[in-house]
């Protein structure tokens, strides 16, 4: 280990993969799973997280469900299961003295299924109820509309509920054999990961992950995952939702065609973020509010391995509409045509370096999640600069490139998706060309 105790990346030669972070804590947290999630082509729709259902469920092929639940109140209370896009994990944590009782359980639900018919159908009315209860919540869901106008089929991050969950006829006519299917097809070494952090020592687990799970799995030399990425749409898009609350939601969302490392471009683009966030050093929010425009406003970036999707969401009225986006262009002309000031630019650089720490995930949980979630974006596993790295790398950034960079990522030609939801009609809101110019000023 490092003196920065950097976690390790262990890729068995059988086939799976071991991340091993060193814990001071007397007892150990566990992700153990499969890099297989609800992205899955669309005859497969709600199988990842059908599954999950049934494997934390029971029963298993060596214990019976009243079995499993006494031995997960005995060894393991805090055992649960959860679906993303990219995987399917069973999780827990546990002192030191009980981890090889808690992997066997683990191991015993994760790899020998004793599900039947029963068992599939009585889930499906489960799921299907929760299903219910999703898009009931999703209906008026900035967030998930506006997936919609962004991909050609919402999946991968922005997966759609019944992608995810199945719809009301693919949970209804799950079948036993398509599910035994799907799990001899995707269960195995070629997507098998997990993820510990511990006191115990690198070599010992990694004993322990081969015991309970890599020699219990075969690996298939000519397996293909299904799985799907993020399929943006080509042509910018305007989408106006029709819904009868009183408030008006925009959603601006930049496909900036760069790809971020960890470099000098992604920390210049971290404060050029600031800019447009609801943080204190925000020129937009501190516009919008100084205005009574807005009662929220926040920004995001969603990282992908060739763009970045760059998101600004504005919660405001309906007549309100035609001065929120005036702000907007005003902010977004001055970071373009005026330098940032270097009092300015060093209070946010200091910020990012502050925070640095308070970032790294201090709860055990926490940071297992984050590690699988570095990993499975990146393909491989990246590691945070030191902080003495960090300053060295902001020190190259000058308002003259934060300059540039706003020139180059909000210029005409980056494609921008629009959504709106709010009580309005279609023909309210002024087209996508129109929209697009009020907020960039292109010609």
């Amino acid at each position: 280990m490092t003196k920065r105790n950097t976690p390790i990346l262990h890729k068995f030669k059988k086939g799976g993969i071991l991340i091993y972070k060193k814990s001071k804590r007397k007892h150990t947290c566990v992700l153990a799973g499969f890099k297989i999630g609800s992205a899955i082509n669309g005859k497969n729709k709600g199988y990842a997280h059908f599954l999950e259902h049934l494997m934390l469920e029971g029963p298993t092929a060596t214990r019976t469900k009243e079995k499993l639940l006494e031995d997960k109140l005995k060894i393991a209370p805090n055992l649960n299961a959860s679906t993303s896009s990219f995987s399917t994990m069973i999780k827990f944590f546990r002192t030191n003295a009980l981890l090889e009782q808690s992997l066997e359980l683990a191991s015993d639900l994760l790899l020998n299924p004793g599900f039947g018919e029963k068992e599939v159908k009585k889930e499906a009315g489960v799921i299907q109820e929760e299903l219910r209860l999703a898009l009931a919540k999703n209906e008026d869901n900035l967030d998930y509309i506006s997936r919609f106008t962004l991909f050609k089929k919402p999946s991968a991050y922005a997966i759609s509920t019944t992608d995810a969950l199945g719809s009301f006829d693919d949970l209804k006519n799950m079948k036993l054999e398509s599910l035994k299917s799907f799990r001899a097809k995707h269960y195995n070494l070629n997507n098998f990961i997990a993820v510990v952090s511990s006191s115990i020592s690198f070599k010992k687990i990694k004993k322990m992950i081969e015991k309970y799970f890599i020699n219990k799995l075969n690996f298939n030399e000519n397996y293909h995952s299904d799985q799907v990425c993020l399929d943006v749409n080509k042509k910018e898009n305007l989408s106006v939702t029709k819904s009868d609350k009183d408030k008006l939601s925009i959603d601006l969302t930049f496909k900036l065609n760069h790809s971020f490392d960890k470099t000098e471009l992604d920390y210049s683009f971290e404060i050029l973020n600031s800019w447009f966030s609801a943080g204190i050093n925000s020129l937009l929010g501190s516009s919008l509010r100084a205005k009574g425009l807005i009662y929220h406003l926040k920004s995001t970036m969603r990282k992908e391995l060739s763009y970045v999707l760059y998101n600004i969401q504005i919660y405001t009225s309906k007549n309100k509409f035609e001065d929120v986006i005036n702000v907007l262009n005003q902010s977004i002309k001055q970071i373009k045509e005026t330098l940032i000031s270097n009092s300015l630019l060093q209070n946010i650089k200091n910020n990012i370096i502050y925070l640095k720490d308070e970032r790294q995930p201090q709860n055990i949980l926490t940071t297992t999640s984050e590690l699988l979630k570095n990993y499975l974006h990146y393909g491989k596993f990246k590691r945070n600069p030191s902080s003495q790295k960090l300053g060295l790398i902001l020190n190259k950034i000058t308002p003259q490139k934060i300059n540039q960079q706003a020139k180059e990522f909000f210029s005409p030609d980056t494609p921008l998706y629009i959504t709106i939801l709010g009580n309005v009609e279609k023909d309210e809101i002024p087209s996508h060309k129109s929209l697009k110019k009020k907020i960039l000023l292109t010609n």
